[in-house]
């Protein structure tokens, strides 16, 4: 028999009352233009998994909140329907991404004012004379680099902005950059992956939680979260693949 657990329960709707920013159709439309050096890079990495991920992954919105609605509330983190219960770890992350399982913290800020002015540097690398780092922008950067410090660089930034921590829909988070500067890049496969989108998806989550708590089941929301995508491959993976 399951044991009792903070599920907070959500009022199904006919109409949902959430959205997501998870999308891997303009992911995929940009990686489809790779060139095989760029490609090449990729594959050294131990990121060849990033490059076949559905072309154009849909979850349907009431999915969607079902799945948030079923999702535990608080430090533990698991889908619960009944007494049958799905644990969201890094190594479930791991798995699904087909990351390398890296244990190098995805750091996003830095008192050292070397490491500071490296970002800057970087940073403006991005904007192209513009305000904001757009999608646009990497996406510009990704394609016309053949320098392997840059191009994964570039690579990892749209993956992470766009598929694993989508947090807007045009604009990147310049602080990703502390933990892709160049002298990171040896030790990209080593980067803890899996941590930065679970952390980033229960922040979404239970700031959702917290406003439906707050303002009722017709509260509205909008995030990226990846709970369904990493919820469905789980899924398939150990009930065709079982250990």
């Amino acid at each position: 028999m399951a044991a009792e657990v903070n599920v907070m329960y959500i009022e199904p709707q006919c109409k949902p009352s959430i959205q997501s920013r998870f999308s891997t159709l303009r992911y995929m439309k940009i990686v489809k233009k790779f060139n095989p050096i760029q490609k090449s890079f990729i594959l050294k990495h131990g990121l060849y998994n990033l490059l076949n991920l559905p072309d154009h992954l849909m979850v349907p919105m009431n999915l969607l909140q079902w799945l948030a609605g079923h999702t535990s509330h608080g430090e533990a983190k698991f889908l619960q329907h009944k007494e049958k219960i799905i644990h969201f770890t890094k190594d479930m992350v791991d798995k699904v991404f087909g990351f390398a399982s890296g244990v190098k913290p995805f750091v996003m800020e830095s008192s050292d004012p070397v490491i500071i002015r490296e970002v800057e540097v970087l940073i403006d690398q991005y904007l192209l004379g513009k305000k904001q780092i757009s999608v646009s922008n990497v996406e510009s950067v990704l394609l016309g680099s053949n320098e392997e410090v840059v191009f994964i660089r570039s690579f990892l930034l749209l993956f992470i902005t766009t598929v694993l921590c989508p947090s807007t829909y045009n604009f990147v988070n310049p602080k990703y950059l502390y933990s892709l500067r160049d002298s990171d890049n040896v030790e990209v496969g080593n980067l803890d992956l899996g941590t930065l989108c679970l952390n980033h998806l229960w922040n979404e989550l239970d700031a959702w939680k917290a406003k439906v708590f707050k303002d009722g089941s017709d509260s509205t929301g909008c995030f990226g979260l990846v709970v369904a995508y990493l919820c469905w491959q789980y899924v398939f993976h150990f009930l065709y693949f079982p250990l």
